[in-house]
């Protein structure tokens, strides 16, 4: 047996590793790492074999006992955990779209567009061809909500809260610009045919009235490599889900095939 290293020791009792007090002795397989258990102090240790179960009666209160997987972190915890804001990200959000806010955001064509309602939440995808909003003043944008599956959880969601955010993104670049605010939706013909495309017009608008924007930082875009189109990942396809959600009974390769004709010709309408 060897004793766990500090990142092993702090895993576990984030991760909620440690079982009640009643069995804190009990060896718990930690994935291919071997085993974690105690020795007779009391110290944690690693074995690559199953160490037998030694009775030591730690309480939940217990320094490293306490963290079990179904106790949540509060609120007054996360400070410690995470540490002190730099001033750059303390300082970064705007209650209006400032100049430079709003020239980043008028290049976004996508955004991430998430929603709280009665029933749960929601993120949604939105695009366009040009920019995804139009910037009408330092509060306030618009969102022409163009055809898509008709399932309008989002919508639902805003007409019941209120309550939105949206991450915009711009192909290649790394850092991404968030908003924070409400919304509202028209279905004003004259608002909804200044945004025709091709003689379509969208469904319905949505008014958004911002509360914050601030700038992310790129960091889990870089972790990710989020824009690296030279590795095509193969994953599976919106029929083949269907296929097994539905056990056979929708999708499959013809609805693939189906699909993709399909969406070319609705794809404004």
């Amino acid at each position: 047996m060897k004793k766990c290293g500090e990142k092993v020791c702090q895993f576990i009792e984030r991760y909620g590793l440690i079982p009640d007090g009643s069995k804190v002795g009990q060896p718990i397989k930690l994935f291919d790492q071997g085993y974690i258990t105690f020795d007779a102090s009391g110290a944690l240790v690693l074995s690559d074999e199953c160490p037998p179960m030694i009775p030591i009666q730690w309480g939940f209160d217990d320094k490293i006992g306490e963290r079990l997987i179904d106790v949540p972190v509060k609120r007054s915890e996360l400070e410690s955990l995470y540490g002190e804001v730099s001033e750059g990200a303390r300082r970064k959000g705007s209650p209006i779209l400032t100049p430079l806010y709003a020239k980043w955001i008028e290049a976004s064509k996508f955004c991430v567009m998430s929603t709280v309602g009665k029933t749960g939440t929601d993120a949604s995808p939105r695009g366009d061809i040009g920019p995804v909003v139009s910037i009408i003043d330092e509060k306030t944008m618009h969102m022409p909500d163009w055809r898509g599956n008709n399932r309008i959880d989002s919508l639902r969601n805003i007409v019941e809260d209120g309550r939105i955010s949206l991450m915009f993104m711009v192909s290649g670049v790394n850092d991404v610009v968030r908003v924070n605010g409400t919304a509202k939706i028209t279905a004003s013909k004259i608002l909804r045919e200044s945004y025709a495309h091709e003689g379509h017009i969208p469904t319905s608008v949505l008014i958004i009235s911002l509360d914050e924007v601030y700038v992310h930082c790129p960091k889990s875009m870089l972790r990710s490599d989020f824009w690296n189109t030279k590795n095509t990942i193969e994953v599976p396809t919106i029929g083949s889900i269907l296929k097994e959600v539905t056990t056979n009974e929708v999708g499959g390769a013809d609805f693939d095939k189906d699909l993709s004709e399909r969406t070319k010709k609705t794809l404004w309408s």
